[in-house]
């Protein structure tokens, strides 16, 4: 069932990419939302959180937040333990925490940049307080220019 899930994901992915290309622009801030693991499928139990640290912030609230961070936590001189967290709020105040310490994924939360569109995955609904929390299982990063916000609200 994950497969086909990643699958799903990978596909939709790339659909979205193939609008990019084709002049689709996008305005939408941030969103967490349950996630289908086929077309029609709604007995899911999967979430994903979607934005852009720029689109957020320059959102017309000071609800909205998403972005990823890595802590390093040194024990001695010769023992290091990285962990990455991605968080988002949505418009309504809906909250959204996973936790990684899968090496790749904590590359790709360092590799984000104030632009990219970002996208996280769990399982389980949206974790409103802790102290546990679920692991991420994906994390996307889109570095396509539709995802810039348009911060010049007259032009259209």
């Amino acid at each position: 069932m994950k497969m086909k899930f990643l699958l799903f994901s990978v596909l939709t992915s790339t659909l979205l990419a193939s609008q990019a290309m084709a002049g689709f622009a996008s305005n939408e801030l941030v969103s967490i939302s349950k996630v289908p693991v086929e077309p029609g499928d709604t007995d899911s139990d999967f979430y994903e959180a979607r934005g852009s640290k720029a689109a957020a912030r320059f959102s017309n609230n000071e609800v909205e937040y998403i972005g990823c961070t890595v802590t390093v936590i040194s024990f001695d001189s010769s023992s290091t333990s990285l962990h990455g967290r991605c968080m988002a709020r949505d418009a309504t105040g809906v909250r959204a925490i996973c936790l990684t310490e899968d090496a790749d994924m904590i590359d790709t939360i360092r590799g984000i940049s104030d632009y990219d569109d970002i996208v996280f995955a769990w399982v389980g609904p949206p974790p409103q307080t802790g102290p546990s929390y679920p692991s991420c299982f994906q994390l996307s990063v889109n570095k396509f220019s539709q995802f810039i916000p348009d911060l010049n609200p007259k032009k259209k």
